[in-house]
Protein backbone atom coordinates (compact mmCIF):
# COMPACT_ATOMS: atom_id res chain seq x y z
CA UNK A 1 0.00 0.00 0.00
CA UNK A 2 1.61 3.10 -0.90
CA UNK A 3 2.36 5.98 2.21
CA UNK A 4 -0.46 8.19 1.73
CA UNK A 5 -3.43 5.50 1.79
CA UNK A 6 -1.48 3.97 4.58
CA UNK A 7 -1.09 6.55 7.12
CA UNK A 8 -5.42 7.38 6.23
CA UNK A 9 -5.99 3.81 6.55
CA UNK A 10 -3.98 3.52 10.05
CA UNK A 11 -5.37 7.03 11.00
CA UNK A 12 -8.76 5.63 10.67
CA UNK A 13 -8.37 2.43 12.39
CA UNK A 14 -6.77 4.53 15.07
CA UNK A 15 -9.77 6.70 16.18
CA UNK A 16 -11.31 4.51 19.16
CA UNK A 17 -7.61 4.24 20.33
CA UNK A 18 -7.57 8.24 20.06
CA UNK A 19 -10.97 8.44 21.86
CA UNK A 20 -10.03 6.50 24.71
CA UNK A 21 -6.78 8.01 25.14
CA UNK A 22 -8.47 11.42 25.45
CA UNK A 23 -11.17 9.93 27.66
CA UNK A 24 -9.13 8.58 29.93
CA UNK A 25 -6.74 12.01 30.40
CA UNK A 26 -10.32 13.76 30.88
CA UNK A 27 -10.54 11.31 33.75
CA UNK A 28 -7.45 12.00 35.13
CA UNK A 29 -7.51 15.84 34.44
CA UNK A 30 -10.85 15.93 36.40
CA UNK A 31 -8.82 14.06 39.27
CA UNK A 32 -6.07 16.26 39.35
CA UNK A 33 -8.38 19.51 39.42
CA UNK A 34 -10.00 18.00 42.45
CA UNK A 35 -6.70 18.81 44.23
CA UNK A 36 -5.78 22.06 42.40
CA UNK A 37 -8.23 24.43 41.62
CA UNK A 38 -5.82 26.76 39.69
CA UNK A 39 -5.71 24.77 36.51
CA UNK A 40 -7.82 25.46 33.97
CA UNK A 41 -11.38 24.03 33.57
CA UNK A 42 -10.67 21.68 30.50
CA UNK A 43 -7.66 19.86 29.75
CA UNK A 44 -7.68 21.30 25.73
CA UNK A 45 -7.49 24.64 27.42
CA UNK A 46 -4.60 23.94 29.14
CA UNK A 47 -3.05 22.78 26.17
CA UNK A 48 -4.08 25.37 24.23
CA UNK A 49 -2.34 27.67 26.24
CA UNK A 50 1.13 26.02 26.03
CA UNK A 51 3.79 25.92 23.18
CA UNK A 52 5.29 22.99 21.75
CA UNK A 53 8.52 22.11 23.82
CA UNK A 54 11.40 24.17 22.37
CA UNK A 55 14.59 22.68 21.64
CA UNK A 56 13.15 19.12 19.99
CA UNK A 57 13.78 17.18 18.00
CA UNK A 58 17.27 17.01 20.03
CA UNK A 59 20.24 17.18 17.99
CA UNK A 60 22.18 14.29 16.66
CA UNK A 61 23.78 12.55 19.77
CA UNK A 62 21.59 14.31 22.77
CA UNK A 63 19.83 12.72 25.38
CA UNK A 64 16.68 13.13 26.14
CA UNK A 65 16.63 11.98 29.26
CA UNK A 66 19.43 14.62 30.10
CA UNK A 67 17.28 17.41 27.98
CA UNK A 68 14.45 16.64 30.27
CA UNK A 69 16.61 16.92 33.68
CA UNK A 70 18.14 20.62 32.03
CA UNK A 71 14.78 22.41 30.57
CA UNK A 72 11.96 21.29 31.67
CA UNK A 73 12.41 22.40 35.45
CA UNK A 74 12.15 25.89 34.29
CA UNK A 75 9.41 26.13 32.69
CA UNK A 76 6.29 28.20 34.21
CA UNK A 77 2.88 29.02 33.39
CA UNK A 78 0.81 26.83 31.79
CA UNK A 79 3.82 24.75 30.03
CA UNK A 80 4.77 23.87 33.84
CA UNK A 81 1.18 22.91 34.98
CA UNK A 82 0.83 20.25 31.89
CA UNK A 83 4.59 18.90 32.42
CA UNK A 84 3.18 18.76 35.55
CA UNK A 85 0.26 16.61 34.40
CA UNK A 86 2.25 14.51 32.17
CA UNK A 87 4.66 13.85 35.15
CA UNK A 88 2.01 12.67 36.82
CA UNK A 89 0.61 10.77 34.20
CA UNK A 90 4.52 8.89 34.05
CA UNK A 91 5.94 9.42 38.01
CA UNK A 92 10.42 9.09 37.96
CA UNK A 93 11.01 5.84 38.76
CA UNK A 94 14.44 6.94 40.31
CA UNK A 95 15.28 3.57 41.22
CA UNK A 96 14.85 0.98 37.96
CA UNK A 97 15.07 -1.57 40.52
CA UNK A 98 12.05 -0.40 43.04
CA UNK A 99 8.64 -0.80 42.44
CA UNK A 100 6.97 0.99 39.85
CA UNK A 101 6.22 4.35 41.16
CA UNK A 102 2.63 4.68 40.37
CA UNK A 103 0.35 7.59 39.18
CA UNK A 104 -1.53 9.13 41.46
CA UNK A 105 -4.41 10.26 38.92
CA UNK A 106 -4.89 6.49 37.31
CA UNK A 107 -4.96 3.23 39.09
CA UNK A 108 -3.43 0.42 37.64
CA UNK A 109 -5.31 -1.14 35.00
CA UNK A 110 -6.86 2.18 33.70
CA UNK A 111 -2.87 3.07 33.36
CA UNK A 112 -2.09 0.04 31.80
CA UNK A 113 -4.78 1.02 29.10
CA UNK A 114 -3.63 4.48 28.88
CA UNK A 115 -0.53 3.51 28.35
CA UNK A 116 -0.97 0.81 25.35
CA UNK A 117 -2.68 3.94 23.82
CA UNK A 118 -0.33 6.28 24.04
CA UNK A 119 2.13 3.74 22.70
CA UNK A 120 0.24 3.41 19.61
CA UNK A 121 -0.52 6.60 18.95
CA UNK A 122 2.71 7.62 19.13
CA UNK A 123 4.10 5.12 17.34
CA UNK A 124 1.95 6.33 14.56
CA UNK A 125 2.81 10.15 14.48
CA UNK A 126 6.47 8.91 14.69
CA UNK A 127 6.18 6.80 11.67
CA UNK A 128 4.19 9.49 9.78
CA UNK A 129 6.64 12.41 11.00
CA UNK A 130 9.45 10.31 9.37
CA UNK A 131 7.31 9.59 6.20
CA UNK A 132 6.48 13.75 5.93
CA UNK A 133 9.69 15.14 7.22
CA UNK A 134 12.46 12.44 5.63
CA UNK A 135 10.63 10.52 2.83
CA UNK A 136 8.35 13.33 1.73
CA UNK A 137 6.02 10.54 0.65
CA UNK A 138 3.07 12.70 2.24
CA UNK A 139 1.65 14.82 -0.10
CA UNK A 140 1.55 18.46 1.41
CA UNK A 141 -1.68 19.10 1.04
CA UNK A 142 -2.34 15.60 3.54
CA UNK A 143 -0.37 17.47 5.77
CA UNK A 144 -2.40 20.54 5.95
CA UNK A 145 -5.55 18.55 6.28
CA UNK A 146 -4.49 16.60 9.31
CA UNK A 147 -1.66 18.35 11.45
CA UNK A 148 -4.13 21.25 12.34
CA UNK A 149 -6.74 18.55 13.42
CA UNK A 150 -4.10 16.66 15.46
CA UNK A 151 -2.25 19.31 16.77
CA UNK A 152 -3.44 19.10 20.10
CA UNK A 153 -3.12 15.41 20.15
CA UNK A 154 0.51 15.71 19.06
CA UNK A 155 1.72 17.81 21.41
CA UNK A 156 0.28 16.28 24.44
CA UNK A 157 2.03 12.85 23.19
CA UNK A 158 4.87 14.73 23.15
CA UNK A 159 4.89 16.09 27.03
CA UNK A 160 4.13 12.63 28.06
CA UNK A 161 7.07 11.25 25.82
CA UNK A 162 9.40 13.80 27.75
CA UNK A 163 7.86 12.51 31.06
CA UNK A 164 7.76 8.88 30.53
CA UNK A 165 11.70 9.07 29.93
CA UNK A 166 12.31 9.60 34.04
CA UNK A 167 10.77 6.24 33.91
CA UNK A 168 12.34 4.12 31.57
CA UNK A 169 15.74 5.77 31.92
CA UNK A 170 15.99 5.35 28.41
CA UNK A 171 19.05 7.47 27.02
CA UNK A 172 18.13 7.87 23.53
CA UNK A 173 16.94 10.92 21.53
CA UNK A 174 12.65 9.66 21.65
CA UNK A 175 10.49 10.54 19.08
CA UNK A 176 12.53 12.42 16.90
CA UNK A 177 10.33 12.15 14.21
CA UNK A 178 7.14 12.95 15.78
CA UNK A 179 9.32 15.50 17.68
CA UNK A 180 10.06 17.16 14.17
CA UNK A 181 6.28 17.68 13.59
CA UNK A 182 6.56 20.56 16.64
CA UNK A 183 7.27 23.53 13.98
CA UNK A 184 4.41 22.62 11.89
CA UNK A 185 1.98 22.95 14.89
CA UNK A 186 3.06 26.51 15.71
CA UNK A 187 -0.43 28.87 15.08
CA UNK A 188 -2.23 25.79 14.48
CA UNK A 189 -5.22 25.60 16.36
CA UNK A 190 -6.90 22.10 16.89
CA UNK A 191 -10.95 22.19 16.43
CA UNK A 192 -13.11 22.21 19.37
CA UNK A 193 -13.10 17.87 20.84
CA UNK A 194 -16.07 16.93 22.53
CA UNK A 195 -14.42 16.85 25.94
CA UNK A 196 -16.85 17.42 28.87
CA UNK A 197 -15.24 19.78 31.59
CA UNK A 198 -13.40 18.33 34.32
CA UNK A 199 -16.35 19.50 37.08
CA UNK A 200 -18.44 17.04 34.61
CA UNK A 201 -16.78 13.81 36.12
CA UNK A 202 -17.03 12.08 39.73
CA UNK A 203 -13.62 12.51 40.35
CA UNK A 204 -12.54 9.95 42.31
CA UNK A 205 -9.23 9.95 43.11
CA UNK A 206 -6.67 7.03 41.76
CA UNK A 207 -4.96 6.70 45.01
CA UNK A 208 -7.75 5.95 46.90
CA UNK A 209 -8.80 3.32 44.07
CA UNK A 210 -5.07 1.87 44.10
CA UNK A 211 -4.87 1.29 47.73
CA UNK A 212 -1.46 -0.40 47.04
CA UNK A 213 -0.10 2.89 45.64
CA UNK A 214 3.47 3.23 47.15
CA UNK A 215 2.48 7.52 47.63
CA UNK A 216 -1.17 7.28 49.49
CA UNK A 217 -2.93 10.46 50.32
CA UNK A 218 -3.83 13.35 47.90
CA UNK A 219 -2.29 14.30 44.79
CA UNK A 220 0.07 17.56 47.03
CA UNK A 221 1.31 14.79 49.17
CA UNK A 222 1.93 12.60 46.31
CA UNK A 223 3.62 15.80 45.00
CA UNK A 224 5.72 16.64 48.29
CA UNK A 225 6.64 13.04 48.37
CA UNK A 226 8.24 13.40 44.57
CA UNK A 227 9.99 16.61 45.51
CA UNK A 228 11.94 14.52 48.33
CA UNK A 229 12.17 11.37 46.64
CA UNK A 230 14.06 13.07 43.98
CA UNK A 231 16.75 15.04 46.25
CA UNK A 232 17.16 12.20 48.20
Amino acid sequence: MEPLLAFEDEYARLTPTRERFWQLLDEAYAVWQEQDRSIPETLDELIDATRFPEGLPLPEGQSLMTWVDEVPPYWIGPTAKLWLLASYIYPWQRDPHAPTVESPLMDRATHREFHTARRQLAKFWDRCGREILVQRSIPARTVEAYIPREARLIKMLTYLECALVHRTLDGGPGRQWMFGLGPLLHGRKAPPRKARAAKEFKAVSAVEKESGSPWGGSIRSFARKARSHRSG
